[in-house]
């Protein structure tokens, strides 16, 4: 059985899809362009055949930032390697409140040579001015990537004729790939398209349709400023045989001892440099400790955490349940509260903003670490649990500093999916209001028993749900508001 050079690029020659990836992946190198304009990028990642990888489109600012609030991006991939499996729109917005999120697929029509068989159309808006909630923050921070959506595809199970697939922005009318300002007045189009980092920009087109960006025919919208401000960055996803040595991110050929957590550990805080400057793509590789096909993720590293402890064997097994959890940071009382519909092993917080957290739940013997990253301007925090028995509710950290709590994601003891959802309040909240609607009524009895008998969404503060003050939230809470509403009864133990 023949070996692949993990670097390699192998294709078939008779592959006119393969001639396409080999021409774009071997241009001439060049010196990195000093990040002037904002630039749209999606990453690259790792996976192997059958395996399934999530890419994310995300924006990045540049020495003049723009306010985006609106954008429409189409991008193509090859179905014969690739299969679109989940679109997702990006923690920030959702987390900012934007209004507007979709997407649409289709199969590229007319398609010939080395054009994309498949397109994916993103389209989001901030603000429909519908009168409701308006956002609170766009994705105009410099120095700071900013996720606008996450495309999952899996890998053919029979891609052995190419190393690398590609996930590019495509362009078949003037309107695809633009972004525009909050009023609506200005729209902005490519400046230049790179295949790689270090790799010159694509020749502008004259044509269309076209992968190297925006003709100069299409530089003109009636009443509105156009202008060229944005670079494009294309994705791709390198393939690599399936994995033998799950585990073992220090190629050492022993897989899930603690220096492997340890460089994983490293990669939340330090991002790349965790890993091995020539063997990086092996170690990245050797992240899927989970199973799922898909590479670097929390839940791979909380899984690798729960096998060095003792907690699992070394066996992939993920849970069918798709759970929830609330993570609500006061910035007046300076803490962040969590609640989850399960008990949690890990939680990873970041913050935007140099902090200093004090846990308050217990841990693991080194299941606790933050680390301020002066140069991205972030605060970077890890919380492993002790035990099965610990912890899903409460108040978790308390800091000085100031932050924004930018993304929280967290894991159960059974590497359950769960979805997160931040809340930032510089208001505390009264007991008795578990849906956050800023009264007491009814509407937060039925809330609260929904959740009791049929699991639904958790109490927006977990202390405010727990009105008899017991340590719990049960039908004695439910009882005891409903007493308070309609009989005069004691008042919810936090107000009192």
């Amino acid at each position: 059985m023949s070996k692949r050079a993990p670097f390699a690029i192998q294709l078939r020659p008779v592959s006119l899809l393969s001639v396409f990836i080999l021409t774009a992946l071997l241009l001439p190198p060049t010196a990195v362009q000093a990040q002037i304009c904002p630039y749209v990028e999606i990453n690259g990642m790792d996976s192997y055949p059958g395996g399934f990888v999530t890419l994310e489109v995300k924006i990045k600012q540049g020495a003049s930032p723009i306010t985006v609030s609106g954008f429409d991006f189409l991008i193509g991939y090859y179905q014969q390697v690739l299969t679109l499996a989940d679109v997702e729109e990006g923690y920030e917005l959702k987390n900012c409140g934007w209004e507007y999120f979709t997407y649409r697929t289709s199969t590229n029509s007319g398609c010939v040579d080395s054009c994309p068989s498949g397109l994916i159309r993103l389209v989001a808006v901030a603000d429909i001015n519908n009168g409701s909630s308006h956002p609170t923050c766009f994705p105009d921070r410099p120095s700071f990537y900013i996720a606008l959506a996450h495309l999952t595809f899996q890998v053919a199970a029979s891609a052995d004729y190419v190393s690398f697939s590609p996930v590019s922005f495509y362009w078949k009318d003037c309107g695809d790939n633009v972004l525009t300002t909050i009023a609506g007045d200005t729209v902005f189009f490519a400046e230049s398209v790179y295949n790689l980092f270090g790799e010159p920009p694509l020749p502008a087109p004259t044509t269309l349709p076209s992968f190297d960006g925006t003709p100069e025919s299409c530089i003109s919208v009636p009443g509105k400023v156009a202008l060229r401000s944005i670079d494009y960055l294309n994705g791709r996803v390198q393939i690599f045989p399936q994995l033998i040595n799950r585990g073992d991110l220090n190629l050492n050929g022993i897989s899930n001892e603690v220096a492997d957590l340890m460089i994983f550990w490293n990669y939340y805080y330090f991002g790349m440099s965790a890993f091995d400057p020539i063997r990086w793509r092996q170690q990245v590789a050797q992240t899927d400790i989970n199973g799922d096909g898909v590479t670097l993720t929390f839940r791979d590293f909380v899984f690798l955490y729960r096998i060095v402890v003792g907690d699992t064997p070394p066996v992939p097994k993920s849970s069918a349940q798709s759970l929830s959890a609330t993570f609500i940071q006061d910035t007046i009382a300076a803490n962040v509260t969590v609640a989850s519909s399960s008990k949690l092993a890990g939680i990873l917080l970041r913050f935007e903003g140099l902090i200093e957290p004090t846990r308050q739940w217990p841990v693991w013997q080194l299941g606790w670490s933050y680390w301020p990253d002066t140069v991205r301007n972030v605060t970077t925090v890890i919380w492993l649990g002790p035990d099965r028995d610990c912890c899903s509710y409460g108040q978790m950290l308390t800091n000085t500093g100031k932050g924004r709590l930018i993304l929280a994601e967290a894991v159960d003891w059974f590497d359950s999916d769960v979805k997160t959802h931040i809340i930032t309040t510089g208001v505390t909240p009264t007991y008795g209001d578990v849906n956050g609607s800023g009264s007491i009524n009814i509407a937060d009895v039925i809330y609260l028993i929904v959740y009791i008998f049929q699991g639904g969404a958790y109490p927006i503060d977990p202390y405010h749900g727990d009105l008899d003050c017991d340590g719990s939230c049960n039908i004695g809470d439910a009882v005891l508001l409903l007493n308070y509403i309609f009989a005069s009864g004691p008042a919810p133990c936090g107000n009192r």
